[in-house]
């Protein structure tokens, strides 16, 4: 069994405990679709009404880092030896024969950067490229997420951790407020590239929670699903292989910065603008 390396406690924002309403309701979906689609055309009008039905949902405490998991992060779990480790990946090595054909250790055959070590599929010869340091780890799949969790003594948040974390208790829209012309200041630094974590101040939560509007987009542990009652139908909903991202990546636009906005993804996919950030339990 490896070991588990510094558990990153202290980097985690507390949240307290509470009751909110995550979602939105079906006239919002509509007027998502009216409005902001009939301006910016980014994303399919059947998406948004995943978002439905606004539910109540209670949360007990817990800790969310502050920031997205960096490129200078991550790559001590590559040099530690963090793809040769299946006790990391549990994730992986429970999924169904679907995700890939090979078993045990093989899974990990496809988990390498260009140049064919290990690490995500953007770096090349086993590190990142010069100057990111702090930027957010991208190019990751869902297992690279969860094991590099693990690797850390942690966890990645649920979907309802993270909206709680970004909306708070007021129902707010955008990690800022409600108005969705602010999205012009987040997207200002990001020209189609990541940005340094915590470096976009009006991308912050009510708990001062950073880059969730924005950045990149986020893995959560949830698999993907409709919400109870929700008028959505997805081809794939309820499938282990299919895993949730959160919050909009550096190339969004508003539609995709809300603090309800939720997309599908295969958990074996790696692609540009997607990473993730931590949690864990409090005490």
């Amino acid at each position: 069994m490896p070991t588990t390396s510094k558990n990153k406690t202290a980097d985690l924002v507390t949240i307290p405990g509470g009751e909110f309403k995550m979602g939105i309701n079906q006239d919002a979906a509509e007027k998502l679709v009216t409005t902001i689609l009939s301006t910016q055309n980014a994303q399919p009008p059947s998406m948004f009404f995943t978002e439905v039905p606004e539910h109540v949902v209670k949360v007990k405490p817990f800790g969310i880092a502050k920031h997205e998991v960096t490129n200078s992060e991550y790559k001590e779990f590559v040099d530690a030896g963090g793809y040769t480790h299946a006790a990391y990946w549990v994730e992986l090595m429970q999924a169904p024969l679907h995700v890939m054909d090979e078993v045990a250790l093989d899974r990990l055959k496809p988990f390498v950067d260009r140049s064919g070590k290990p690490g995500p599929a953007g770096w090349d010869k086993g590190t990142f490229p010069a100057g990111l340091e702090k930027h957010p780890v991208e190019y990751v799949s869902f297992y690279e997420a969860a094991a590099y969790a693990r690797f850390r003594g942690l966890r990645l948040p649920t979907e309802a951790e993270w909206e709680y974390a970004a909306r708070g208790t007021d129902g707010r829209f955008y990690v800022w407020g409600n108005s969705w012309e602010q999205w012009s200041k987040v997207a200002a630094g990001q020209s189609g590239k990541t940005a340094a974590v915590g470096s976009t101040p009006e991308d912050k939560s009510p708990f001062g929670v950073m880059d969730l509007s924005r950045n990149v987009s986020e893995w959560v542990s949830d698999g993907f699903n409709i919400y109870d009652k929700s008028p959505a139908v997805v081809d794939g909903a309820g499938d282990p292989v299919q895993g949730v991202l959160r919050g909009g990546m550096y190339s969004s636009g508003p539609e995709a910065m809300r603090t309800t906005f939720r997309r599908q993804m295969h958990r074996a996919r790696r692609t540009q603008g997607v990473g993730f950030r931590l949690a864990g339990d409090v005490q």
